[in-house]
This record gives C-alpha cells, sequence and structure tokens, in this order.
C-alpha cells in the first residue's frame, strides 16, 4: 500500500520532532514511531491516513513530544469539515485567477499599447487624407474656368 499525501507529511512532522522508526513493528503501509522521551508508547501512522486522522496523530505526537499546547484544531463535525474544504477550495480558485491575470497582465498591456498605435495610425491616415481633400479643392477653386 502507498501512503497519500497526509500520510507523507504526518511521518515528516514526526521525523522532525526526532520520533524513531521502529523496524521491527512497522510493515507496508504501516510505520510504527517511537519517541526518546517515552519510549513506551508508540504512534501508528496508516498509508491512506485521512486529514482529521492525521491532525490527531500529529496532536498525540506533540503531546508525546511535550509541546502540545491546543493542537491543531479539527473540525467538531461533518458540515464543519466540508465548509473548510469548500473555503480552501474558493481561496485556491482565486489564488489560480490572480496567477492568470497577473500573467496576462504583460501581454495584455503590450495588445493595449499595439491597439493604441493602431488608432494614431489610422487619426494621422484621415488628417492626411482630410488635408488632401482641402487642398485639391482650393486647387480646383482658384483653377481658371471652374464655377462658370
Amino acid at each position: 500500500m502507498s501512503e497519500n499525501g497526509h500520510c507523507k507529511r504526518t511521518r515528516q512532522t514526526l521525523e522532525a520532532l526526532d520520533f524513531r522508526l521502529d523496524e521491527d513493528l512497522s510493515h507496508r503501509g504501516v510505520w510504527v514511531y517511537w519517541h526518546p522521551n517515552s519510549p513506551d508508547q508508540r504512534v501508528k501512522v496508516f498509508g491512506s491516513l485521512s486529514e482529521i486522522a492525521a491532525k490527531k496523530v500529529r496532536n498525540r505526537a506533540d503531546e508525546i513530544v511535550g509541546m502540545s499546547s491546543a493542537g491543531e484544531r479539527i473540525p467538531a463535525n461533518v458540515r464543519k469539515n466540508a465548509r473548510i474544504k469548500r473555503q480552501s477550495a474558493r481561496m485556491a480558485e482565486q489564488a489560480k485567477r490572480e496567477r492568470e491575470a497577473r500573467e496576462r497582465e504583460p501581454i495584455q498591456r503590450a495588445a493595449d499599447h499595439q491597439a493604441e498605435l493602431q488608432r494614431i495610425a489610422r487619426e494621422q491616415a484621415q488628417q492626411i487624407i482630410q488635408r488632401q481633400r482641402h487642398d485639391r479643392e482650393l486647387r480646383d477653386l482658384m483653377s481658371p474656368g471652374y464655377g462658370r
């Protein structure tokens, strides 16, 4: 059995807290850790650990090490857990939109600049055409025999 992300993070946390892997009790998909502060207490980490179970294991590890104050907050029920997941999904989506907007910004700025240059070129061309019409009209008015 392979380990999921919660399991990997929990194992990394335990190893950072100086927990040692018990090779004799560990087997495929189950890792058993112990700490020098209390060698008789064991912490089991399963490969298919859920998020809440991972938090509970890390809280227990904090208690064994002596760093426990309140531990990670564990949602009280399924609704709260679902709300937290939806909220984190919304935040991730918003961060993605902001990142994409930042990536698009230079491209959009260049496109806007190009459009502005094209608008200026069109206006200048219209002015030239207007001036040429005016000059032609004056020339025609000044020529002999025009208007008879």
